[in-house]
């Protein structure tokens, strides 16, 4: 007999783009067709960039915060 994965199914790709979409308030489109022609989705998918890396940056804030611990040393003055 086979056996099923415990847990929740695996998330494909395509699903991680549909919410990504989402989480940025493009909304439902047909993102397949879209992604077909760079121009119209260059758009879209550079919202979807910045809004990761400032998710990432606030997400990095918050640890440093809690943990009062900077994770990003910042470079003083010039290396000899």
């Amino acid at each position: 007999m086979g056996k099923r994965t415990l847990g929740r199914p695996r998330s494909k790709w395509e699903d991680n783009i549909k919410m990504d979409i989402q989480e940025v308030g493009c909304g439902v489109m047909d993102w397949i067709k879209m992604a077909q022609d760079r121009d119209r989705w260059r758009a879209p998918s550079n919202a979807v960039m910045n809004h990761l890396q400032i998710r990432k940056l606030q997400q990095l804030h918050m640890y440093e915060a809690i943990h009062n611990t900077p994770l990003v040393r910042k470079k003083s003055g010039m290396a000899k």
